[in-house]
């Protein structure tokens, strides 16, 4: 049997399955109408009696109808849509996977230019729509979530739902695989993002919508946000056979420690040559642009300095992360994203407002000559946009330490929602002649003593 762990979800949408106000609610606007190809993809837990209900309505009535996704009584996924001036539905139950009820479940669906595919739950129905083409409808209705219409009778969701994405491609079958089972969306999925509901930011009845296209969602009178929950927080299958550990995800322990990408270092590049450029750290001097296993990028600097994962010296038989001014006037940053905005949110690891964290890590350094401002390591916060809220730090080091262990408590901001683990080592400051080497440990961890449980099998 698979095991179950629980995943790190701060929020969800409950919506009561009563008719009448539409549970979410997403003002018309352009890129809500992606004609070429669309993708719906979304996380959804139903609850009571199963009956059929409404995930994605985008359609009108005496227009070219556009998407509109449900799911039959029998748990059938069902897509609706007019391409090329013809009908292509998929509506017929006795799918060959379905939605279950009292548990998470993953559906993606949509239309990818050439065939109308549905993933769910880590596979692919057999059942498609293939050798079409043409354009999607569009229409100036408001995208309804949850619900059809305004509410109309029976077909109101009655249960949870979880990050509504809207995106211009289908996953493939190993990239919604990858999602399901290891929590990582693909670097082309996060490109053509056109609506990502997070639920981690916003305030009121307003879901902020996380894309660069900030087309915010309404939540409508009957529906509510929840807090985490034994009952309710997602879960994910964890497949019987082992995964390639070198995607570098990092299963939680507790539902109070946050996720921070390979901050054990479970994967650790090839070193070809010390890194001097930013971009994520692969080993080589450029690094690289995509390859985001090592967690870390350079994602600033100044003149002379290099990073690179260290075999040599290393704590508790582990390689370290090192980093360094080599020259005078310089200045090097490690984060733990390599972009904040845009498609590099997902970069950043999700927490709560308002909530007490305590993060712990381990440096080490090494004086060589000269004087400036030394190095300091963050827990930042950001807001569900990736803006910088409020950096949480230790004080500056300029000489040399041995391993010695970090510890950062902070309670998050009202608006804080995502964070980022950065170090920055600036040696352009002041005599602005600093030169000064350092290493970062493995197990860097940031933890919310009051939501810490016990692991779910």
């Amino acid at each position: 049997m698979p095991r179950f762990t629980l995943r790190d979800i701060p929020y969800s949408i409950r919506i009561s399955g009563a008719d009448g106000a539409v549970p979410i609610a997403v003002a018309n606007a352009a890129n809500l109408n992606s004609t070429a190809s669309i993708c719906c993809s979304v996380w959804v837990y139903p609850v009571g009696t199963p009956k059929e209900f409404v995930l994605f309505d985008k359609t009108q009535t005496g227009a070219t109808n556009s998407y509109f996704v449900s799911v039959g009584a029998d748990g059938s996924p069902k897509w609706f849509s007019i391409i090329g001036g013809i009908v292509r539905n998929l509506s017929a139950n006795g799918k060959s996977k379905r939605v279950i009820w009292n548990r998470w479940n993953l559906l993606e669906t949509g239309y990818d230019g050439s065939a109308v595919k549905i993933f769910l739950n880590g596979e692919q129905l057999s059942e498609t729509i293939t050798g079409i083409s043409g354009t999607m409808g569009v229409t100036t209705q408001a995208l309804r979530i949850g619900g059809y219409f305004t509410g109309a009778t029976g077909l109101t969701m009655n249960g949870y739902i979880y990050r509504p994405i809207l995106n211009t491609t289908l996953p493939t079958l190993a990239e919604h695989q990858n999602r399901y089972f290891n929590g990582i969306m693909s670097d082309a999925f996060i490109a053509g993002t056109l609506l990502d509901l997070r639920m981690t930011e916003g305030s009121g009845s307003t879901l902020a919508d996380s894309s660069t296209f900030g087309t915010n969602g309404t939540l409508g009178g009957l529906s509510t946000i929840t807090t985490w929950n034994s009952s309710y927080a997602p879960t994910k299958a964890r497949p019987l056979v082992s995964l390639d550990r070198s995607l570098g995800t990092v299963l939680r322990q507790d539902v109070g420690s946050v996720t921070i990408a390979n901050a054990n270092f479970i994967y650790t590049p090839t070193f070809v040559g010390p890194q001097t450029a930013t971009n994520w750290i692969d080993g080589s001097a450029t690094g690289s642009a995509t390859d985001k296993r090592s967690g870390f990028a350079v994602s600033g600097l100044d003149n002379s300095v290099e990073a690179f994962f260290d075999e040599q010296e290393s704590y508790d038989g582990s390689p370290s992360l090192y980093y360094a001014t080599v020259g005078v006037n310089s200045r090097i940053t490690l984060q733990t994203a390599l972009t904040t905005s845009g498609a590099g949110l997902t970069q950043c690891s999700q927490i709560k407002p308002s909530t007490a964290y305590v993060g712990t890590f381990r440096l080490k350094t090494q004086y060589v000559s000269g004087d400036s401002s030394g190095v300091i390591a963050s827990f930042v916060e950001r807001t569900g946009t990736g803006t910088q809220a409020v950096v949480n730090s230790i004080s500056a080091i300029k000489t040399t330490t041995d391993w010695t262990d970090y510890t950062v408590s902070f309670t998050s901001g009202s608006t804080s929602r995502l964070l980022t683990f950065r170090s920055v080592l600036t040696g352009n400051t002041g005599s602005a002649d600093l030169l000064l080497e350092c290493w970062l440990a493995k197990n860097i961890r940031l933890t919310a003593p009051s939501l810490v449980r016990d692991m779910v099998s």
